[in-house]
């Protein structure tokens, strides 16, 4: 029976690797994962490490400054800049009516857009340019947030094949008993 509790971990190694039977698992995984915990980790990605660490020191100094400074950059509705603690309610669960405020804070980053992008300009839905910081240096410089999403959208471009792939929609909406454990607790 499927851990219902435990955070699940993806390994898309085998994966990016082409190793036989690897999409099957990595299907079957991803579909738990995303149908009955909601979240999960990704290991070997592809994403180097050194990269991983600086975007997290970065995103300590971002969320030590004040929450004045933070707001200057609020989530807009392109969904990028800063989410205050308790700045959301999130109402999509199927297991439980869902009425508190969520107790994170967040700095959501995209990709970054220039300002005369023809989609900036349009002002379309969730293309926009970022929010940043006027006196943060170093959060979007060479070695952080803008690097760090460029070497995200390495591996997603690489996974094209996989997030579309029939096989693992179709794994995506088989039924597991994790979901009627969860309502019963």
């Amino acid at each position: 029976m499927p851990d219902c509790v435990t955070i699940p971990v993806i390994d898309l190694g085998p994966y990016l690797a082409e190793a036989p039977g690897a999409l099957d698992r990595a299907a079957e995984e991803l579909r738990f994962a995303l149908t009955e915990i909601g979240f999960y980790f990704i290991v070997n990605h592809g994403v180097p490490p050194a990269l991983i660490h600086d975007v997290f020191r970065q995103a300590v100094r971002f969320h030590a400054q004040g929450l004045d400074k933070k707001l200057a950059i609020k989530l807009n509705k392109h969904n990028v800049g800063y989410l205050p603690l308790q700045g959301d309610t999130l109402r999509t669960s199927v297991v439980e009516t869902v009425t508190k405020a969520n107790l994170n804070e967040a700095l959501f980053v995209a990709r970054d857009l220039p300002l005369d992008h023809p989609d900036v300009l349009a002002d379309r839905r969730f293309r926009s340019a970022n929010q940043w910081p006027a006196d943060l240096p170093g959060l979007r410089e060479k070695r952080s947030a803008i690097p760090f999403v460029a070497a995200l959208m390495e591996p997603t471009w690489k996974l094209k094949s996989f997030l579309t792939s029939p096989f693992l929609w179709h794994r995506a909406w088989r039924a597991e008993p994790c979901r009627e454990r969860m309502r019963q607790r």
